[in-house]
């Protein structure tokens, strides 16, 4: 049953949140370190780096030809398509995966609830109503339907990461993991499972823990390009300041447009005492995104230290303006 035609509709969830998913620190940049507020890739979800560090949101990925044909190929060879009859669970649940990649949530619950409602003991049904409510923010109710797709489907895999992403949402982060580690179980080649476990030990300050198993992640899917980020940030914690930079850049090469990568690549030279690349970097972050409120928080910093006062209250000045809480405090200290 879970290898229905519905199954073809929806690729299996992919990312670190990190709703999942991302590193986010509640009072950035005071510390000098870098920003780990990074798009994360969850199953299947960052300046300083967080004293309390988040999941972002669930990215989905979904198969964009929608269902495909049966392809008979007759005498001769020449093919010749014959359409699939769908089932009225399987008609809705197409209309449920349109509403999922067009990001309207409600509409696709009521779509899944609709089919649910035909096939109570489809798996899959309950587990994409789930990825729909997580990505609301109803994580107390995603995970009630990710119970479900489990009690249905006992090796779910996909199911127990996505879980566990919920979970950590909530900040029931030994529960997260034991879920994240209940899907490698049954998926030992499993790369956002690993992911999403490093997020959680960095969360509990097990840096060198989170290290092991981004770089598990890495060698599993060696483009996997918030796990460098993320493996920067630990490595950062541990003062490991050039495996950091060298990860950043490894990022930067996977995704030249990623801004945060930049901006913690930018802290990490201010540090150092760079204060002219960190100035680009911070400069390329700004750019790539105009309201990166921690970027110009840390180029105001940076200025700082460059002696260029002017430049820095107006960078302070503008993250103020994105609504940065503590912009007035830096202006008193620097600008009066």
């Amino acid at each position: 049953m879970m290898r229905n035609v519905f199954a073809l509709v929806l690729l299996m969830i992919v990312v670190v949140l990190f709703s999942a998913c991302n590193l986010k620190n509640d009072n950035p940049i005071q510390n000098n370190t870098v920003d780990t507020n990074s798009l994360v890739k969850v199953d299947t979800a960052t300046s300083d780096l967080p004293e309390n560090p988040d999941l972002q949101k669930e990215l989905l990925k979904l198969d964009s030809t929608g269902l495909m044909d049966i392809t008979l190929i007759p005498e001769g060879g020449r093919p010749n398509t014959m359409p699939k009859q769908l089932s009225p669970k399987d008609s809705i649940a197409r209309i449920a995966a349109r509403m999922i990649k067009n990001e309207d949530f409600s509409a696709a619950i009521r779509e899944f609830t609709k089919a649910i409602d035909l096939d109570p003991f489809d798996g899959e049904l309950y587990f994409f109503r789930a990825v729909s409510k997580a990505e609301m923010g109803f994580h107390r109710e995603a995970i009630s339907d990710y119970n479900k797709a489990i009690e249905i489907q006992p090796d779910y895999a996909d199911a127990y990461n996505s879980r566990g992403v919920a979970k950590a949402n909530l900040n029931a982060t030994a529960e997260a993991m034991q879920d994240y580690q209940d899907a490698l179980d049954l998926k030992p080649d499993f790369a956002d499972a690993y992911y999403n476990l490093g997020l959680a030990k960095a969360n509990m300050q097990d840096f060198q823990g989170a290290i092991d198993d981004f770089t598990l992640a890495i060698e599993l899917e060696p483009k996997y390009i918030q796990a460098y980020n993320n493996r920067g940030n630990a490595k950062a914690f541990m003062k490991d300041y050039d495996g950091a930079i060298e990860d950043y850049t490894k990022a930067l090469e996977l995704d030249p447009d990623h801004a945060q990568a930049y901006s913690n690549r930018g802290a990490i030279l201010k540090n150092l005492g760079e204060y002219d690349k960190a100035l680009i970097d911070f400069a390329k972050a700004i750019e790539l995104n105009p309201e990166y409120i921690d970027a110009y928080v840390n180029r105001g910093l940076t200025k700082i230290l460059a002696k260029d006062q002017e430049g820095a209250c107006e960078d302070f000045r503008k993250a103020g303006e994105l609504g940065y809480e503590n912009a007035g405090k830096l202006i008193d200290s620097y600008c009066k």
